[in-house]
């Protein structure tokens, strides 16, 4: 079974560093998507992103499919706030924790060029591979979560953005066919889109474009230099 990288990625964030382990470690990347598969490795590690400090719906529902012996969590985010995720998922797991991390990159949506180079630190991550070396259970502390971050994730996150189609739309249904949430159709979302964007990263004819609201753009000026967070 040896080792296995999950990710669910967004604007590819995650999946920078999914890529960085998956060369370090030999291991093969396998998205994280809604289906009836179960999978199980030796050691697998999840990687995903933070949304209003909550976790993507999408990983809760691969977690309760994922089987094997030990486990190791990664979640990125904005340099704003991660909430309690790490600790939330810790909960959900079969395997045993072996390592965790926050690790901070630059946040999506101050992002305006999404084809920007993903950076993050290194460091954490070579730790966390010397300890799937020499595994040992651990146990995470609980974090500070905002009162109000359960409070309708999703629907806040698109009152705060906008995704607008112009007219290079030619309907190629690249969009609808990569979104893991079923949320847009023909470069128009749904209740069901969460904002992650990879929509608009991924469109290869720049169709569609984000507007940000003025809350959101006040909420932006938060983003700090922060360093990764590591459990072992």
């Amino acid at each position: 079974m040896g080792i296995k990288i999950f990710c669910f990625s967004g604007s590819g964030n995650s999946l920078s560093v999914a890529k960085y382990l998956s060369e370090k470690l030999d291991a093969e990347i396998v998205e994280i998507s809604y289906d009836e598969t179960l999978y199980e490795a030796k050691v697998s590690i999840v990687i995903f992103p933070v949304y209003c400090q909550n976790i993507p719906s999408v990983v809760i529902n691969f977690l309760r499919r994922l089987k094997g012996k030990y486990a190791v969590l990664i979640a990125t985010y904005g340099k704003i706030s991660h909430g309690n995720v790490l600790y939330e998922v810790s909960q959900m797991l079969g395997p045993d924790l072996i390592g965790a991390a926050y690790i901070p990159m630059k946040h999506t949506y101050s992002d305006l060029n999404l084809n920007n180079k993903h950076l993050f630190e290194t460091e954490p991550l070579q730790k966390i591979i010397e300890r799937i070396n020499f595994p040992q259970k651990i146990f995470l502390p609980k974090c500070k979560k905002n009162l109000f971050a359960g409070f309708f994730p999703t629907w806040r996150s698109r009152v705060a953005l906008k995704i607008i189609r112009n007219s290079n739309c030619n309907s190629c249904g690249l969009c609808e066919n990569k979104c893991s949430f079923n949320a847009i159709k023909k470069g128009i979302t749904n209740k069901k889109c969460i904002r992650c964007l990879r929509c608009v990263k991924l469109c290869p004819n720049n169709a569609l474009y984000i507007k940000k609201s003025l809350i959101l753009k006040m909420y932006l000026h938060n983003e700090k230099d922060k360093s990764a967070e590591l459990y072992l």
